[in-house]
């Protein structure tokens, strides 16, 4: 008798069936599709708006241009290629640059002096 007495007590008082019933499992749904919003709307579609304002403020850069790297650099852009710039930045000393390390445009060649840089969050 006292050994039917502990195996109630291990199983609380559930006959023998030994496990416990919790809450469903479509219960934490609404609370994953929450999580899986708020992951959305606070860091996918910001960085993605982010780098889409970047690829269009580095379409936009001519000759002449006058811009910053992410290295500080200030310079004049004075060869556009495919996947580079060329930029002068000083007399006679020209460095090429790859495009995704310059991060704003100073002035534009047509001598608009406002600063172009994408917006951060």
């Amino acid at each position: 008798m006292l050994d039917h007495l502990m195996v109630l007590a291990q199983t609380g008082g559930q006959g023998g069936s030994g496990q416990q019933q919790g809450p469903p499992a479509w219960g934490m749904l609404p609370m994953l599709l929450f999580m899986l919003a708020a992951f959305y709307f606070l860091l996918w579609r910001p960085q993605a708006k982010q780098r889409k304002e970047m690829q269009k403020m580095l379409a936009a850069i001519s000759n002449n241009d006058r811009v910053v790297t992410s290295a500080g650099i200030h310079g004049t852009v004075t060869k556009v290629n495919e996947k580079t710039f060329v930029i002068r930045i000083a007399d006679g000393v020209k460095v090429e640059f790859d495009k995704g390390s310059v991060t704003r445009i100073i002035e534009k060649a047509d001598g608009s002096s406002a600063t172009t840089e994408p917006k951060s969050k």
